[in-house]
């Protein structure tokens, strides 16, 4: 078909045009050199921030083993959706943070500089980011240095259970609170892959915080009473202690031992 076909015919489409794939897989190759060039003994450079500030990024797969109770935007709601929230996971790695590092800090209000850089803070009426009794979401407050990412694997997912909860049964002694108003839970199995980007400066920290999530608390509520446990599926060694490790020596599992020799939290 020539030009005049189809300037009388202008329902009849062009040819597509003609790709030169040994140009392109050259381009391609180009590029590969050129990014390696760009990397110091062939490894990938760190991430770093606008401001140039190396950052690390931590991931672990883990699954839940007793049944998730809460968790949702609402109180002892068990979201179907969002299954794990990340606003959730990022409360319990903040509040794990304080629990391990609040000591550091002789004063409250440094101990809370010291959180808000991390993790952030809510603007308030000043725009100083401080506390205040009323909130406005037009003025900064201070944005996390931490990005918490959740990739649930929906396959085999557990329904919620609606089950009625008794008081005398076994279930009752941690999931009591669901009995009136009836609140549904959502039994063993959910498995996810957890991802945190934050400060390289800060990665030994972040990890801590994530074996003490693991080790000591839950996702959802009512984890001090067991629920919403947190194994590791996969690279155990890097984030449960030995069967061996007895109350004395966990302190240095969790603990980054500094040039002194003094194990730090």
């Amino acid at each position: 078909m020539n030009e005049d076909d189809r300037e009388h015919n202008p329902g009849i489409a062009a040819p597509p045009p003609k790709v030169d794939r040994a140009a392109l897989a050259g381009l391609a190759g180009s590029a590969r050199k050129a990014l390696d060039d760009l990397r110091p003994g062939g490894k990938v450079p760190p991430r770093r921030t606008l401001a140039g500030e190396a950052m690390c990024e931590i991931s672990v797969r883990l699954k839940v083993v007793t049944p998730i109770l809460g968790g949702g935007p609402k109180l002892r709601d068990v979201d179907r959706v969002d299954i794990i929230r990340v606003p959730t996971v990022r409360g319990h790695l903040r509040f794990w943070w304080r629990a391990l590092y609040g000591h550091q800090y002789t004063t409250s209000q440094e101990l809370y500089a010291a959180e808000s850089a991390l993790w952030g803070r809510p603007a308030d009426n000043t725009g100083s980011g401080g506390r205040s009794g009323v909130v406005e979401v037009d003025k900064e407050g201070a944005r996390s240095s931490v990005d918490v990412r959740i990739d649930v694997d929906r396959s085999g997912l557990p329904k919620p259970d609606e089950t009625p909860v008794e008081i005398g049964s076994v279930k009752g002694y941690a999931l009591w609170p669901a009995r009136e108003p009836h609140a549904d839970r959502r039994p063993p199995g959910t498995d996810f892959q957890l991802t945190i980007i934050g400060p390289a400066a800060q990665e030994v920290a972040l990890k801590n915080v994530v074996r003490a999530w693991i080790l000591f608390g839950g996702y959802g509520s009512r984890t001090r009473r067991g629920l919403g446990s947190l194994t590791v599926a996969g690279d155990n060694a890097s984030w449960l202690p030995p069967a061996t490790t007895s109350r004395v020596s966990m302190p240095s599992f969790l603990c980054e031992p500094s040039p002194t020799g003094q194990y730090t939290s």
